[in-house]
């Protein structure tokens, strides 16, 4: 598990650090915005767009599982998208069997619950939770 601790602390600084450089906070919505980008190069298909892959609790169509080897994620909101960049990075560098043990609580260090907001912040836990249940399907 410190792989996972060890995603989640870059993150964190990098939160951190980009909070730090705009005094009303709007620059960590536009580093959060930009790693969204980074998602739509390499989305899920349509095929995996299923209800049991969506994350119901987003305000956007947000949708997420293992598909060639590797999470994937869709999601045509721009928060939304930045959030599942980050867990799709943290969840890439371990192992399924590792997926399965990850909590919620692994990630509060990120700051999500003041950073988003609630309904944000709830389909950031829950795409959590659908990725460790379907990490039981993969390994």
């Amino acid at each position: 598990m410190t792989g996972v601790k060890d995603k989640i602390e870059e993150y964190r600084r990098n939160l951190e650090l980009v909070r730090s450089m705009s005094a009303d906070g709007t620059e960590v919505f536009h580093y959060i915005i930009d790693l969204g980008k980074k998602l739509q190069g390499n989305a899920l298909s349509e095929e995996r767009r299923t209800p049991d892959n969506q994350v119901t609790q987003c305000q956007f169509n947000l949708f997420v599982d293992w598909e060639d080897g590797e999470w994937r994620a869709f999601s045509d909101g721009m928060i939304s998208s930045g959030y599942a960049y980050i867990l799709l990075d943290v969840f890439n560098s371990i192992t399924p069997e590792e997926a399965q043990r990850v909590s919620t609580e692994d990630f509060q260090a990120l700051g999500i619950d003041e950073l988003l907001s609630m309904n944000r912040s709830t389909g950031f836990y829950q795409m959590i939770d659908i990725m460790r249940r379907n990490a039981e399907h993969v390994s």
